[in-house]
């Protein structure tokens, strides 16, 4: 795999218009962009608000296929008479989000967070129907995907402290271990609560097994920005095996050196790989010039 292959530098793409801000910000901007319209569009007659209305999960959706877009729009929507719905998944977004970003990387971060929403809102739906909800009942909020970024970053820097309730500092992975645990008790009916358990179990598990298996899902969804441009260029792929020995010994180190983030973090780093990995850069930087 040459170096421009690598989904590290692939994120430096300049044409992005995410250029000058992390995914996290443009995330948080979606999300609160999303809810101050909602502010202003009509009420409903149920109290509600007519733009989280349309982007919220019904039950029901699970066997109305033209609606299936809900799974996905559902996670840009808060309780519109709740704003610490939206504080809370966003300050959470913004602390957690940010060290996770730098970790895999901008695209794959969305990639992850996406996928974490979806994910999340069809386990819901179908645990909902499986126990004879309403097919009306809604669901709306990030929290899933959330969850899948406080599950990589108690993966990846377990013993960071986190204030607990604001107020108790803990491990990373203590305070995570114990907001899973609480799901669970919600969601086996040992607690009660009308936040949905099972979104956040799955963001949880799904966090947790996509950094135990160490997946990259750029390299299982289709990367069509990618596509256009070496067509519109006319590129043509090299063959790693022709590559002077010295350039692959290179990569090899560079590929060791990015394992070990996605396995430490970046703070295991020594600054002999540090330096490996900026060089990396510059090369990159220079093969685009």
């Amino acid at each position: 795999m040459g170096l421009y292959d690598r989904d590290y530098l692939r994120d430096e793409d300049d044409s992005s218009w995410t250029r000058g801000r992390s995914m996290v910000v443009n995330l948080i901007i979606a999300n609160v962009a999303v809810y101050l319209l909602d502010q202003l569009s009509a009420a409903t007659p149920g109290g509600g608000r007519w733009l989280s209305d349309l982007l919220s999960l019904r039950v029901g959706t699970l066997t109305v296929p033209w609606e299936w877009w809900r799974f996905l729009t559902c996670g840009f929507a808060h309780a519109p008479d709740d704003i610490m719905h939206i504080l809370f998944n966003m300050i959470a977004l913004y602390f957690f989000g940010r060290d996770v970003e730098a970790v895999y990387g901008p695209k794959e971060f969305l990639r992850v967070y996406l996928t974490s929403i979806v994910l999340g809102a069809v386990v819901w739906a179908g645990v909902e129907a499986l126990q004879g909800a309403n097919p009306q009942t809604r669901m709306l909020g990030a929290s899933g995907a959330v969850s899948t970024v406080l599950a990589l970053f108690a993966c990846h820097f377990p013993n960071r402290t986190i204030l607990l309730g604001m107020f108790l500092p803990v491990p990373a992975w203590a305070a995570v271990g114990l907001m899973f645990i609480g799901d669970i008790l919600t969601a086996t009916g040992a607690t009660h609560s009308n936040v949905a358990a099972a979104v956040h179990i799955t963001g949880f598990v799904f966090g947790f097994i996509y950094y135990r298996t160490g997946w990259n899902l750029g390299r299982v969804l289709p990367n069509w920005s990618r596509t256009v441009k070496l067509r519109r260029s006319k590129l043509k792929l090299h063959d790693p095996g022709r590559e002077p020995q010295d350039t692959r010994s290179f990569e090899a180190r560079v590929d060791a050196a990015l394992e070990k983030v996605l396995r430490s973090g970046e703070a295991s780093l020594t600054a002999e790989e540090r330096k490996l990995l900026e060089e990396a850069s510059r090369r990159y930087q220079a093969r685009r010039r």
